[in-house]
Parts: structure tokens; sequence; C-alpha cells
């Protein structure tokens, strides 16, 4: 090979690998909840941090576990469980009821010994939804309430802060997740197209040069398709959420 013919395929080669740095492939979790909606519609349950249930998230190439946690307890022996069956966790989920004051002050504080076990372990992001007044029930909190629930979210992402972790707000609108739907009703596996258009999100998220943390919650419902199994749909749902997110 002359020397024009090696720099001319040294510069290819150079191309190739900075068109394949640009494309950086997203780290994608799996929040727990819509795997306990799969194992409901079969008559079973989905137990949390176990290794039957992290190997199955682990089986479906997902590399992020983003549980639902009630207390600090349920960190004993995750750390090792996760590392066996190659998972990492980000973020994880809390309840909180924060609308009113006397409740308020009580649940910063479950959040907040949680947040402390979690940040021993690596964890970075706090995702939370505030109670509703009742859960199913129609009720609207007041403005009064709305003022107090505010004031303590401010309160207690200021107070993660200092545990060097990230408040995140859970918008409780069954399509602010990763999750899609179509004619209303929640589809099997998650789609760019549907009810929802994620296209026109990440297309948003360019714009701003936003790179947020994913997290899948693709649910199944009565009336949802049922044609795939738990790990199966996932399987589906990462890939089209990775085509979708490294575009």
């Amino acid at each position: 090979m002359n020397r024009r013919a090696f720099l001319h395929v040294t510069a290819l080669a150079a191309a190739d690998a900075s068109m394949a740095a640009e494309v950086k492939m997203p780290h994608i979790a799996t929040n727990t909840y819509p795997w306990g909606t799969f194992a409901k519609r079969e008559g079973k349950t989905f137990p949390l941090h176990t290794d039957e249930s992290l190997a199955a998230i682990a089986a479906a190439g997902i590399s992020g576990y983003e549980p639902i946690i009630s207390k600090p307890e349920e960190f004993d022996g995750i750390e090792e469980r996760l590392r066996a069956h190659g998972l990492d966790m980000r973020s994880l989920y809390v309840n909180s009821s924060l609308h009113d004051e006397a409740q308020a002050a009580q649940s910063m504080q479950s959040v907040l010994a949680i947040a402390r076990s979690a940040a021993e372990i690596g964890v970075k992001i706090i995702v939370t939804n505030p109670s509703p007044i009742r859960w199913g029930g129609p009720e609207d909190k007041t403005d009064a309430q709305l003022l107090t629930q505010s004031a303590a979210l401010n309160r207690l992402g200021t107070e993660l802060r200092r545990l060097g972790l990230t408040l995140a707000y859970h918008n409780h609108d069954a399509e602010l997740h990763l999750r899609q739907s179509r004619g209303g009703k929640w589809s099997e596996v998650f789609t760019a197209e549907g009810d929802i258009d994620y296209t026109r999100l990440k297309r948003w998220l360019d714009q701003k040069n936003l790179q947020p943390h994913l997290s899948l919650e693709q649910a199944v419902e009565p009336g949802s398709p049922h044609t795939l199994d738990v790990i199966a749909a996932h399987q589906q749902s990462l890939r089209n959420a990775v085509a979708l997110f490294a575009a």
C-alpha cells in the first residue's frame, strides 16, 4: 500500500470512529411497576429485588433497575444481587405525602432515610410522585395544599442535594412516562409512534441539548394487547427506545 492509499484508509477509519463516537448509546433503565402489571395479568406476582426478578430484567437486555423502595431495609443485599446480574441502580422511586403539613414532615423523614441508604450504593436520582388526596378519587388539592406540597418539595430537594442526590418529580399522568398507548389503551410494547409523539419529544430534547435519564415504564392494563410475555415485550421496548434516543 502506497502512502496516499494508506492516508486515505486511515482518514476513513478515523471518520468511522468519529461517527461511532457521536452516536452515544443511551442508558435505559426499567421501573418495576410495569413488571408487576405483566405478572398480574398472568395471575402471578413480581417480587421486588429478588434474584428471579433481577434475572428477568437482565434477560430482557436492560441494564438499569429503578425499583420502588418503601424502607431502608430493602437495600439489604441488593447491591450484591445487582452486581451478580450486571445491573446498576442510578435512580429509585419513593412514595411521599406532602400536601398536608402534619404528614409532610414525617414523609420527608422517611424519604431521606431511604435516600441516605441509596446514596451509599451509588444511586443518584430520587423520584417521587406526591400522593393525591385519595388514590382513584376525584378530589383535587386546594391551592393551600398545593402551596404546602411545593414548599415541601423544595425542602426535600435541598436536603437531597446535600446528600449528592437529585430530586426528580414523577408527573403522574399515564403518558408522561416512557410509556405508549394507542386509542387510550396502554400498548404492550413501547414505540415512538402512538397516542404520544415521542419523535417530537426527542426533537425537542435535542434542540435543548438535553440528555435525560431514561426509564421504561411500559405497563399493561385490561384491553392492552396480549401477544408477548414480559421479557419479550421489554426486549422489543428496549430496542425501540434505543433506536429513538440513540438517533
